[in-house]
């Protein structure tokens, strides 16, 4: 427990945004939420939690191994792809994510590292670490960003959970004063037999607050179909996924306001 308090602690004070790159045309801070179509629960009981809120890492199995693949709303020049590692372990669970986002003339690369904590009972903590490099050969520019997340869940009984997640970048180019680069709340409750319904809030910095209301529905242990709704950007989002012992098939595809559609294939393994 000393040691999360300690590196929540460490956080908060290397907040100050400090310039690492030059970037004056091209910058676009990278988390892991661009994924969030995979699964609608804030609860996914593998490694696909880093992508939602990584404190629910602490219900994860011992160990997942995840990795994904989308094409960018039509753009097929556009290579998004991401490798996930994370389990549960007598001290704590711990997590990797990295993502690469490419194509001619940007290049974009993410790793991150995720520790989990049940604190109480009924809660659970995490800090992650986020780098984040971003290229673009078009402007000439580059940035290198160091982005520090805290996230924390919740769960009064056992059909209710609840989270929150604060992204804020430590370093960038503009030297603004942020409280926050990005927050999210959510809420998933699992009371309805073989459905979770999941609400979800995200407000980032410089733009709209946006609602998502989701909806997992298990016809068996094998398959899952997935549905979500949302009032900015992605106004819906449709997902297939089916499970062969340790292994777990997804395609998810969401429409995009004025890009069109997007789709991701994604594949898990866990023990």
């Amino acid at each position: 427990m000393k040691y999360v308090i300690s590196i929540v602690v460490l956080s908060v004070l290397l907040s100050k945004q400090l310039v690492y790159g030059q970037s004056d045309v091209f910058y676009v801070p990278q988390t892991n939420n661009s994924w969030s179509n995979i699964s609608n629960a804030l609860n996914t009981q593998n490694a696909w939690a880093m992508y939602s809120n990584p404190a629910a890492l602490v219900y994860a199995s011992p160990l997942s191994i995840g990795v994904a693949c989308k094409q960018m709303y039509g753009l097929t020049d556009l290579i998004n792809s991401t490798l996930c590692v994370g389990g549960l372990y007598s001290f704590g669970a711990i997590g990797s994510t990295v993502t690469m986002f490419s194509n001619n003339y940007i290049q974009s690369y993410l790793i991150s590292f995720h520790y989990a904590k049940q604190i109480f009972t009924k809660a659970s903590v995490s800090v992650s670490g986020i780098y984040s490099c971003s290229q673009s050969e078009e402007f000439n520019s580059n940035c290198n960003s160091i982005i520090p997340q805290i996230s924390a869940t919740y769960k009064p009984y056992n059909e209710l959970l609840l989270g929150f997640t604060i992204v804020q970048p430590i370093y960038y180019r503009l030297k603004q004063t942020k409280y926050f680069e990005e927050f999210e709340c959510a809420a998933s409750y699992l009371g309805i037999p073989n459905v979770v319904v999941t609400i979800a809030t995200k407000k980032s910095y410089n733009d709209f607050l946006i609602t998502t209301v989701g909806v997992d529905y298990t016809v068996h242990t094998k398959l899952v179909f997935s549905a979500s709704v949302a009032n900015q950007y992605r106004p819906l989002s449709l997902g297939i996924g089916y499970r062969i012992s340790r292994c777990k098939f997804q395609y998810a595809t969401s429409v995009h306001s004025f890009l069109g559609f997007s789709h991701t294939v994604s594949f898990l393994y866990s023990l």
